[in-house]
């Protein structure tokens, strides 16, 4: 038997990559283990040369599409030949080794995520924080490395029983999903001073109103307000201080965006190298 030890670095944690190492080295034929040691990923690869040599290509042919391989080096180990594991395994993590990594930005709602979202059957029905391995907060929420649960703001939520299943079957999309949670077991929507049973609904009809929030997300707080009439932006820019400054204005696609703007056409639109006026 044939053994090798390989480290990779870049954006390989946060992504699902321990599961993705583990399915693959499933597929072939490959004992040993993956963990993530410091700011990068161990893997301990056992198996014949040939299903090695294969496993290191599709570690990087096949890698998770929110992932990055900055390098990845593949360290033969000759000190002995007697088979050492008798399967592959998810080792814990260690802060044993340093090395550089990136911790991958908060990502957008999958499409998976979102089917939950929207089926009034699901358990995740109508709740926003709902995230996997391919979506949801994840600088915002880091406070160390290596990326685990117990090192994220997640920590103050502990999963409930649906949740931890999940988090713990390697073939679930949730499996390490650091940010994952429930209406259960999650943080919750509310408004502050105000008691409200549908805190979403209750926002929106704020805003119809004239009224400015502050609405904390992942990423920070955002002020906001009516775009369509003149008195919000208006309060909000003397409030400001800011009489010139153009504000973001948000729409959940074009089609709106035209109700009260006037959209150029894409052919229209002349780019300029930087530094051109």
């Amino acid at each position: 038997m044939k053994k090798a030890r390989i480290l990779v670095q870049g954006i390989v944690q946060g992504v699902g990559f321990r599961p993705y190492i583990y399915r693959l080295a499933k597929s072939n034929h490959i004992n040993g283990y993956v963990r993530n040691l410091g700011n990068i990923v161990e893997i301990i690869a056992e198996g014949k040369n040939q299903d090695i040599n294969n496993f290191s290509k599709d570690i990087k042919r096949k890698k998770p599409p929110i992932s990055k391989i900055n390098s990845m080096e593949v360290e033969w180990i000759t000190d002995n030949h007697e088979q050492l594991y008798e399967d592959f395994q998810i080792q814990e993590s260690s802060a044993n080794f340093s090395g550089s990594s990136v911790i991958p930005p908060d990502l957008a709602v999958c499409d998976s995520c979102l089917k939950e979202i929207f089926n009034n059957k699901d358990r995740r029905y109508e709740y926003p924080f709902t995230a996997c391995t391919d979506c949801g907060p994840r600088f915002t929420v880091i406070n160390a490395v290596p990326y685990d649960r117990e090192r994220t703001s997640m920590e103050k939520f502990p999963l409930c029983l649906d949740c931890l299943y999940e988090y713990r079957d390697v073939e679930n999309r949730r499996y390490h999903a650091e940010a994952t949670c429930c209406p259960v077991c999650g943080p919750q929507v509310f408004l502050h001073h105000l008691e409200s049973k549908n805190p979403i609904k209750d926002a929106v009809e704020l805003l119809d109103d004239g009224q400015i929030l502050a609405i904390k997300g992942i990423g920070g707080t955002h002020l906001v307000a009516k775009t369509t009439e003149d008195l919000p932006v208006s309060n909000m820019r003397e409030r400001l201080g800011r009489f010139n400054q153009p504000f973001a204005c948000m729409a959940p696609d074009v089609e709106t965006i035209r109700t009260f703007a006037e959209v150029e056409d894409l052919k229209n639109i002349h780019s300029y190298p930087v530094g051109d006026p």
